[in-house]
């Protein structure tokens, strides 16, 4: 910078400006090595510096979940009115120091936010591994349920639904996966883990990647199969962190009853007592359809066959056509009516046949009559 043409006092006015610009800016940054976590610019910190009267403090923190958490504050001994705290970095097995310019009166959890109007300042965060567990891109929480996709069996068999999880280590040391990833619970077998040449420790920001397979062992009626994810490692507070795992079979249900509401008993219909001769009008039987089930049920016959299948009359409705189809809660209903030769006495049998899409593909229930 050239000076010729100022006064020998404005040169010194100069000097003495640069000089105080340079004292400033040795004293607004900090470096330091720093995990990155939430805050991405945390690897240099800027304070501003207000010309403070005290000088000198340590604010001790912990990082807890996703954000640091203060611990302690000591402050130095020594506060005259241009003392400074440090201007380096010191990193021990336990703590990360770093030296600022500015002091701050409120508990720190994002120093690059720090306005402190004192001067002086060092913070210090705990190195330790911290464990995260993602679903996708979705942090999980340690206990929280995850539900997979139910499975409709409606859509084809062996049926099965994935998700992808991940291990990230958010902390500032190693992680330690100790006991590995298992699944526990009355339903385990119906859950599938599958890891490919997994790392046992995961550096920092590192991640370690896995899938479990939701296959039902049984999936002809409805259920919710329950199992438990694990994960051991040597985080400082959840070096067991569980997932709850929740996954539902969809099938549909058939239940066939004697209006009203008749449970059909040993799966036999009896109809009541003809004298022979008697030739009235018959009252006819309505049975009901339901599906009980969480799946559409499909019905695609609905008969009577056997022995004297001509002494009994089946009266469908002319809608729905069959096969039809009932959703979750619906009902279909039809008669069937006893019709027999009443010129002798006799025992009649034959047998109702109603095929569906339920477990019980075929639903069938005998029917009696006599002619007395």
């Amino acid at each position: 910078m050239e000076t010729g043409y100022l006064s020998k006092g404005q040169q010194l006015r100069q000097r003495r400006s640069i000089r105080q610009l340079c004292r400033h800016q040795r004293r607004t940054y900090c470096h330091r090595r720093y995990q990155r976590g939430q805050q991405r610019d945390w690897n240099r910190w800027k304070f501003k510096n207000k010309g403070a009267k005290n000088s000198g403090a340590v604010y001790l923190l912990r990082r807890d979940l996703q954000k640091p958490v203060q611990q302690k504050y000591v402050k130095a001994s020594n506060t005259g009115a241009q003392d400074h705290f440090g201007y380096s970095v010191a990193l021990s097995e336990k703590g990360l120091l770093a030296g600022a310019t500015g002091e701050a009166s409120k508990n720190q959890t994002n120093p690059s936010k720090n306005d402190a109007p004192n001067a002086g300042a060092a913070y210090a965060f705990a190195v330790e591994p911290e464990i995260s567990v993602l679903e996708g891109q979705i942090s999980k929480k340690n206990g929280e349920l995850v539900r997979f996709e139910p499975i409709n069996t409606n859509d084809g068999k062996d049926q099965s639904r994935t998700i992808d999880f991940s291990i990230k280590n958010e902390g500032f040391k190693n992680l330690a996966i100790n006991g590995g990833i298992t699944i526990t619970g009355g339903d385990s077998s119906s859950f599938t883990l599958t890891e490919t040449t997994p790392p046992n420790v995961i550096t920092p920001d590192s991640v370690r990647n896995f899938s479990v397979s939701f296959k039902p062992v049984a999936t002809s009626v409805s259920k919710v199969f329950k199992a438990t994810l694990e994960i051991n490692s040597d985080d400082a507070d959840e070096s067991k962190f569980s997932l709850n795992l929740e996954g539902e079979v969809m099938a549909p249900e058939i239940s066939v009853t004697e209006k009203p509401d008749k449970a059909i008993q040993d799966q036999k219909i009896a109809f009541d007592l003809i004298n022979v001769g008697n030739n009235d009008t018959r009252t006819p039987k309505i049975f009901t359809i339901l599906n009980k089930g969480k799946a559409t049920l499909t019905i695609t016959e609905i008969e009577i066959d056997g022995m004297d299948v001509a002494s009994f009359e089946l009266v469908k409705p002319m809608t729905p056509a069959i096969p039809f189809t009932l959703d979750p809660g619906s009902k279909y209903e039809f008669q069937v009516t006893f019709k027999p030769d009443t010129s002798a006495p006799k025992n009649f049998e034959a047998a109702l046949f109603i095929t569906s899409n339920a477990e019980e593909s075929k639903f069938s229930a005998d029917l009696e009559g006599t002619v007395n």
